[in-house]
Order: structure tokens, then sequence, then C-alpha cells
């Protein structure tokens, strides 16, 4: 048997008031703004009434009459990237406690992805959308402009389009990050990068290069351009690079060591190699504050000859403790000699 739905008339007659005072009141808890003046012991009786008969808002009758749906739409171009569910979450958890709900999609850097959950999330009536644009999806972004929906851009920005967004200063941190590089004494940096037309690529590319023309290294810049889906070519780069005595690489973001997990480590271990992984605003604190890399050895790596700087300390690190189990050893053997040196000398 079917139950029936509990309305605010039915509040209204248990707690024996009127049912304009129950809408004001049950508005009031989900707006949470007082916006009238209402006995609280009142409020407080109505409240307890509803809860008593298990009263759910009709949400798509208060929909028709505010017209809104208190429900955000988020694109990004890949949920699974950390980067943007650390944001996801973070959005969801503030639209949480402001009575929103949040609805996510990933475009794969697909624009035609984009125009499908745009009108997916249209459909849903939406009240504003938070949008990461992908190459190719200018059109589509200032469409949405066009039709008045609220519209903020996150990490990228289209060009000559007048919206919110929201983006970290990626000149600053392309710079910046070569700077921390140059500082520990790298020359030979060389950037690896996306082959793509996005704002935040490009800027940090530029910020990298203002770096090293600053610092009179510009013959040493070099931008090595990857697509999207052909990260294989990064061995091979690595491989180049090395024959050219390349001390040091930035990536342009986390994306491009994500496929190999095991890369950075790699690079972190091979003969005079650095890596810095330029993330976003919490990895350029992270650089700042925490990453201490040690200068180049600036020796030549031969079968037979002197080791790097980091495979020196690590070999060190070995010796200590072989030495430190032959002394432990010697000393057992020699005890009981000592032992008797001395009742001979008693």
């Amino acid at each position: 048997m079917r139950t029936k739905r509990v309305t605010i008339k039915d509040i209204a007659t248990e707690a024996g008031v009127s049912i304009a005072l129950v809408s004001f009141v049950m508005n009031n808890k989900s707006d949470g703004k007082e916006t009238y003046r209402v006995n609280k012991e009142t409020a407080q009786r109505i409240l307890e009434v509803a809860q008593k008969l298990n009263y759910q808002p009709n949400n798509a009758a208060r929909t028709l009459r505010s017209g809104k749906t208190n429900t955000i739409g988020v694109i990004v171009s890949d949920i699974s990237n950390k980067f943007f569910a650390d944001i996801a979450r973070c959005i969801e958890n503030h639209a949480y406690k402001h009575k929103y709900t949040v609805l996510f999609g990933s475009t794969d850097e697909n624009p035609q992805k984009l125009e499908n959950l745009v009108e997916v999330f249209r459909n849903k009536g939406i009240d504003g959308l938070i949008v990461v644009p992908c190459e190719g999806a200018d059109e589509i972004i200032r469409d949405i402009a066009r039709q008045n929906i609220p519209l903020v851009l996150l990490d990228r920005e289209v060009p000559d389009l007048e919206v919110s967004s929201v983006v970290l200063n990626n000149r600053r941190a392309g710079y910046e990050t070569t700077e921390a590089l140059i500082r520990r004494g790298f020359t030979r940096i060389e950037m690896i990068s996306y082959s793509m037309g996005l704002s935040n690529i490009r800027e940090r590319e530029e910020g990298y290069r203002r770096c090293m023309q600053a610092h009179e290294m510009s013959e040493n810049a070099v931008i090595h351009h990857l697509r999207h889906d052909k990260f294989a070519k990064i061995e091979e780069i690595i491989r180049e690079a090395r024959q050219r005595r390349v001390e040091a690489f930035l990536f342009a973001t986390n994306t491009l060591a994500g496929p190999d997990r095991h890369l950075p480590q790699r690079l972190a271990r091979a003969p005079g190699f650095r890596h810095r992984l330029l993330r976003h605003q919490r990895s350029l604190r992270h650089l700042q504050n925490r990453h201490r890399l040690r200068p180049p050895a600036h020796r030549t790596v031969r079968d037979r000859g002197p080791r790097p700087a980091d495979q020196e300390h690590r070999t060190a690190r070995q010796t200590r403790k072989l030495h430190t189990h032959r002394a432990d050893a010697r000393n057992r053997r020699e005890r009981p000699r000592r032992g008797a040196a001395e009742r001979g000398r008693g």
C-alpha cells in the first residue's frame, strides 16, 4: 500500500498553525537565512512536527515556484586526475554547506563531449556551471556565456571573454620553478609539455623561457611538446637528453608523468638528472618550502669513473652499514682476547 505524502498542510493541522507560517519556517530552514521574524518556540514546534511526520520537501514544486534547482554542474578535463579530484571535493563540501547538489562530468579534452555535458546539465536545470575549458571549445564556452548561464572558468581561460575565472599565475609558476633549479646549480634545463593551445600550458612555457633568458641561458631553453595520447615518447626524449648532457627537466603538468608512475623515480636515479613536476599552487608551495635538490656533480660518468653525488651518497650509507657489522663482528672476536690479557695482567 502506497503511503500518502506528508504536506505542509498536514504539519499545519498537527501543529495548530497556518499553512503560510509552516511554509515560512520550512523555507527559512532550507535557505539558512532569517528573512522574517517567527517566534522561536512556534518555529521549534513546527520543525518537531515535521520531523515526527517525516516530512520531505517537494523539490519539483519548489523549483517551479523559485526557478532554482540548487544544483551546480562541474565539468573538468579528467575527474580521476588528483588535482581536479581535490578541487571537486572542495566544491562539493562548500556546496553542501549552502544546500546545493553538484553534478560532475569529464571531457577527456574532447570539445564534443564538453558540448554534450553542457546540454545534459542545462536540461537538468542547473543554476550555474564551473568549467575547465578544453582545446577547441572556445566557441562552446562563449555560447554558454551568451545564454546568461552563470559561469566560472577553472584553471584555464578563453581569450577575449569577460567571465569569472579562477586560475593560477602560470607565468610566475613556470618562472619560479625554473629559478629554483637554477639556484641549485643546474644550467641545462629542458621542459616537457603538451602540444595544446591551452592558456595555462602556454603561460607556464612562457615563464620557463623568461627565466632562462633572465639568467642568460636562452641557448639551453628547449621545450618538448607531446600529444596527450603519446606519452611513450617521453622515454625517447630522456634517452636523447642524456646524450646531450641535460641536467634537469620540468614537466608542465602532473599528468605528463602520470601514465608511468615510476618515471619520476627513474629520473631521480638517472646519473646527473633532476626533474620537477610543475603542478598547480600546491606543488608550487611544495617546491618553495619542502623539496631540496642537490646541484649536479659536473663529473664524467663512466663505467669505472667517479660517480654522481647522489650515487656517492647512497654508496656511503651502504658502506657505513657494512663497516658497522664488521666492527661488531671484530669486537666479538677480540673480546675474549682482551679478557684473557686482563687476567694475565692481574
